[in-house]
């Protein structure tokens, strides 16, 4: 038994004006004389014409609907039957699709045929870029995430992070030095090291990151660590404040490494180095002098 809401392409609870919709689509697609009177065409647009006679009816439609019912009722296997069905619209599907193929290269004019042919290539391209970007995304994703799992297990990875910072150390002195040669020039570190912005960056910083009241033993208890690059047990009990601002990245410690290597056979220099940072991170005013 043939089923003609199968046939139109609609449910079987679809509205009067649903069938007329489906009917009135159909049949311009199949009509004989769109098709070139091809007889595969002609088959199926007979069937469109009868299932659209029995269902716009509503005493037929009635009718079949019962009809319907008890033939799918009677089959005994409901599966076997939805798979049978499965098969019948992929084999009509496919040879719709090669009829229209053959109508195609039959009738079309070469300019028609160099179109369609750019057209299928487009459309090829965008599928490929479509998944490419699809790629991408995916990867994206991926690196996220494992960004995300690495930012979580951040205190484990201090040291590391620590020690990648220790080597470019000398780079971002050199990078600084030829970015800012005019200027760099102008100054002299070696009598007023506090002259260097980014020391005097970080100092500023401290200031509004620290109380005056604590601000003489982190100073020293922060030179002390540049100079060791250490942070063992009994250093993070005494001075929990300052760890985590060296390991939250708030205070830099740079700066200070690239001027200790600069100067660290001229211990006058360096003192007087100390002296002065001291000095100016416990004042109020944020000048150097």
């Amino acid at each position: 038994m043939r089923d003609f809401y199968y046939i139109l392409g609609i449910e079987t609870n679809s509205t009067e004006q649903e069938i007329k919709t489906a009917h009135r689509k159909l049949s311009l697609k199949f009509h004989p004389d769109k098709n070139n009177g091809d007889s595969y065409f002609e088959e199926r647009f007979k069937e469109i014409q009868e299932a659209y006679e029995t269902l716009s009816n509503s005493k037929k439609r009635v009718l079949y609907d019962s009809q319907l019912n008890r033939y799918r009722s009677g089959n005994g296997n409901a599966e076997l039957l939805k798979k049978y069905e499965e098969e019948l619209k992929r084999k009509y599907e496919e040879e719709l699709r090669k009829r229209e193929e053959e109508i195609k290269q039959k009738y079309q004019t070469p300019a028609q045929r160099a179109f369609e042919e750019a057209e299928k290539k487009r459309k090829e391209e965008e599928a490929r870029k479509a998944a490419e970007r699809k790629r991408i995304l995916e990867e994206l994703q991926t690196l996220k995430s494992t960004l995300s799992q690495k930012e979580s297990t951040v205190a484990a990875l201090q040291k590391e992070i620590l020690a990648l910072k220790n080597r470019g150390v000398e780079l971002t002195i050199l990078l600084d030095s030829i970015a800012n040669d005019k200027q760099n020039t102008d100054y002299n570190y070696e009598k007023n090291p506090l002259l260097y912005p980014q020391i005097l960056t970080e100092l500023n910083r401290i200031k509004s990151e620290v109380l005056i009241q604590k601000r003489t033993s982190f100073i020293k208890a922060f030179l002390h660590y540049v100079k060791v690059k250490s942070i063992n047990a009994s250093f993070q009990k005494r001075h929990p404040d300052l760890v985590k601002l060296i390991i939250q990245g708030t205070i830099k410690s740079e700066p200070f490494e690239g001027f200790y290597k600069m100067f660290q056979r001229q211990p006058l220099v360096v003192e007087k180095f100390e002296a002065q940072v001291l000095s100016y991170v416990i004042s109020i005013k944020g000048s150097v002098n």
